[in-house]
């Protein structure tokens, strides 16, 4: 007999497959609902008519599903009463959202040309159907069965990806196999190609060997106007960031600001001495200048960008960004005079473009060629497999690329040649342009070996390919049935196309045709790309479902807890405003007492129970420290009750327990309420991740909400303390005690707060170094 499960299994195959099938009618070669979604109508045609009876079948279908789904709830309203209700509230939703009507909508649409209204009618029916989807996924299962789902699909995840790791492989030895003369040709072009630079990079090293010695003079004032151009480079940044530093950080800015005008400062005095060398002004003289020395003007624009600096740092310093705009712009403004002085003196001392200027020119674009033959090296390395590519999910920054190393360096120090040559500093540029045809030999002794690799990989026996791919392919339907073995596993059918495909390349390559090969193991690639893609976006949503579910569970099990604990409250109250004589109490409440202490032990045991859930989830810091906070409290009201002390203590601790309750179901519940809301608006991120960006249980935000709580609780208990002591309600060694414990507290506050911190920039990809380049 079929279980009531997998019948349920056939609905929810049915609701994906209603989605997927309103998404895709309406494409057709001639007229597609996404190109004519931006036109007002379109006169109605063969096309249409037959995407408007596909709408029509699949109506129909959903209307019969409907309907079985009523009978099966009515044969289960002994057997399955909790089944039946689920069934039936995805009925009403579908019927309250009117699905069947909105879907005739569509065809009528598309036979009147009217693809636009088609289209955005088709969008709404397809989120509606996604919605009664989840509600039937979160009906049928509950959080157990849930978790054990998203486990198997994670194991069907980590196969795929492990298959995709191997069939990448063998997609480019075959690829190289088909395509070996055309890579042994590219390799002889890079190969003539690093000659020619490398012919070129000599000479134009013998050309600068034979420059004049660097001028002493010139050396000097390209020192003064690098400084001037650094600082100016952190001027800017600084004054940009001054712009979005929160109020509480201007003072760090103001810190960095200070430093830098300590510098200006210092580099305004250099120009002073550089400006009274006598070498140099009878240099600027003999140069036809008869206006005032300009290093003179550019120290006191200096001296003028130093004191703006320190206006602005002392603003930032009393967090006020307004007043340190200004002195910002104005330090800039200065700065970038004085850099306009210091070029004006070196372009009269160094005189007109030289031989020097040619080079420097040259040599620039040679490095320009360089990289271009880095890149042309890379693809090439690529393209013939011999360059593994990237792990999957890994962190390489965005725009960045992983070039051929040697011209990489060769490119680098060439650059720096130029730079040096611009100087006028030829010893350092010829180091450096050396250092660049060390880098070039060694690169043409790379694409010699790998020329040779690329041969020997070309002239591997088929066979032995074909064994590897029809394995692989074993192990790709061995997968796909185990994915099949359960109606509701994602990406079942992209995984039967790549195992079939692999199959397929196995057997080109066994009478070896790898170009044929080639394009089978493409599609097997694509295929399970695909597979995973799908998958891992059906494990983010049954992640998100088993977080709600969590999140539910724990708000209901905290709220008993409140509930009883109140309860216990107002019995302790009760019981101790029946204390008689000193410290004495009747038989029959000391009998309460005791009976309070143990249902506050069991209290306490309860919240043990909801932390673990969250010590098992693994991404709480604040939250699971709060809860054993709550629970060593209750422990100690166990204490204190068992020792027939219903005092003032004891209902001060009670009463911080019920309020930390409180502000912790308050948090869940405005979480539960944010998730309701984002689901409600098609929120929510792409698959991808197979889980492993996992959005933690409780958010960042509401725990540093958390982390406050827990310091008011502390202030609120100290102060508590310290009254009772001020009015003789408790011993010292008691208060003592109690202070013991709040300071323990504290510092474990200090230390999540500090974890938390952690995590968070983790998770935004911040480093924990100064980055403001000071």
């Amino acid at each position: 007999m079929i279980r009531i499960e997998k019948r349920i299994g056939l609905w929810l195959a049915f609701f994906a497959a209603a989605a997927a099938a309103a998404a895709t009618v309406g494409v057709g070669p001639s007229v597609a609902l996404g190109q004519l979604a931006g036109e007002e109508a379109t006169r109605p045609g063969t096309v249409n008519a037959e995407e408007a009876a596909k709408q029509r079948f699949t109506k129909r279908q959903f209307e019969q599903l409907t309907s079985k789904m009523i009978e099966l709830a009515e044969l289960l309203d002994k057997a399955e009463p909790q089944t039946a209700k689920v069934l039936r509230e995805a009925v009403s939703q579908a019927q309250g959202a009117f699905i069947a009507e909105d879907m005739e909508k569509v065809a009528q649409h598309l036979n009147n040309g009217l693809a636009a209204a088609a289209a955005g009618t088709q969008s709404e029916v397809i989120g509606e159907l996604k919605k009664v989807l989840q509600t039937l996924r979160l009906g049928i299962l509950d959080l157990d069965e849930r978790l054990e789902r998203i486990r198997q699909w994670k194991q069907h995840l980590a196969k795929i990806d492990t298959l995709l790791k191997e069939e990448k492989p063998l997609e480019r030895e075959s690829n190289l196999a088909d395509k070996a003369d055309q890579f042994s040709k590219r390799a002889d072009d890079l190969s003539k190609e690093l000659s020619d630079i490398v012919a070129e990079q000599k000479d134009l090293k013998a050309k600068t060997s034979k420059l004049p010695p660097p001028d002493e003079n010139v050396s000097k004032l390209m020192d003064i106007s690098r400084q001037l151009k650094e600082a100016i480079a952190k001027q800017t940044t600084l004054r940009n960031a001054t712009k979005t530093t929160p109020i509480d950080k201007l003072p760090i800015s103001g810190q960095l600001q200070k430093i830098l005008a300590g510098r200006t400062d210092k580099l305004a005095k250099a120009i002073v001495a550089v400006a009274a060398d006598p070498k140099i002004a009878d240099k600027l003289k003999a140069a036809g200048d008869n206006k005032a020395n300009p290093l003179k003007a550019a120290a006191e624009s200096t001296r003028q960008a130093s004191g703006a600096m320190k206006k602005a740092a002392g603003a930032l310093g009393k967090s006020n960004a307004s007043d340190a705009a200004d002195p910002q712009e104005q330090a800039l403004h200065d700065l970038k005079k004085a850099d306009n002085a210091v070029d004006d003196a070196l372009a009269k001392i160094a005189g007109p473009g030289d031989v020097g200027d040619k080079l420097a020119d040259k040599q620039g674009k040679l490095a320009d060629k360089t990289g271009k033959l880095a890149d042309a090296a890379d693809k090439l390395a690529k393209d013939a497999g011999m360059k593994p590519e990237a792990p999957s999910g890994s962190s390489a920054k965005s725009g960045e690329k992983d070039k051929s190393g040697n011209l990489d360096k060769a490119k680098q120090h060439m650059t720096d040649a130029a730079d040096k040559l611009d100087r006028k500093d030829r010893d350092k540029a010829t180091d450096q342009q050396q250092k660049a045809l060390d880098e070039l030999e060694g690169k043409k002794i790379e694409v010699a070996k790998l020329k040779r690799r690329m041969e020997e990989k070309a002239k591997q026996p088929p066979k032995t390919q074909a064994e590897k791919q029809q394995d692989l392919a074993d192990k790709g339907e061995k997968v796909e049935k185990q994915m099949a073995s359960k109606s509701d596993t994602p990406g079942t059918e992209s995984m039967g196309k790549a195992s079939k495909s692999m199959s397929q390349a196995a057997g080109k390559l066994s009478k070896g045709q790898s170009g044929q090969a080639n394009k089978d193991q493409k599609k097997s690639i694509d295929e399970m790309q695909k597979a995973r893609e799908e998958l891992a976006e059906a494990i983010e949503q049954e992640e998100q479902l088993a977080q709600a579910e969590q999140l539910e569970k724990i708000d209901q099990m905290l709220q008993k807890v409140l509930e009883r604990q109140r309860a216990m409250s107002a019995t302790t109250r009760e019981t101790n405003d029946k204390r008689t004589g000193e410290a004495t109490f009747e038989r029959p409440e000391q009998i309460k007492l005791a009976a309070l202490s143990r249902g506050q032990g069991k209290l306490g045991e309860d919240v043990e129970t909801v932390r673990q859930i969250l010590v098992n989830e693994g991404n709480s810091v604040v939250f699971m420290e709060v809860l054993g906070d709550v629970r060593d409290d209750m422990k100690d009201v166990q204490k204190l009750l068992d020792a027939q002390d219903p005092g003032e203590l004891t209902q001060a601790v009670q009463k911080e327990i019920e309020r930390t309750l409180q502000d912790m179901i308050d948090a869940v519940r405005k979480e539960l309420a944010e998730r309701r809301k984002k689901a409600d608006g098609g929120g929510g991120g792409g698959g991808g991740g197979g889980g492993g960006g996992k959005k933690p249980l409780v958010p960042p935000i509401a725990e540093l909400k958390m982390i406050r709580t827990m310091q008011i609780g502390i202030k609120r208990r100290t102060a508590d303390l310290n009254k009772q002591v001020a009015d003789s309600k408790l011993p010292a060694e008691q208060a003592k005690a109690e202070h013991g414990k709040l300071s323990r507290r504290q510092e474990n506050v200090r230390k999540i707060t500090e974890e938390l911190n952690k995590k968070m920039n983790a998770a935004a990809g911040q480093g924990e170094g100064d980055s403001s380049g000071f």
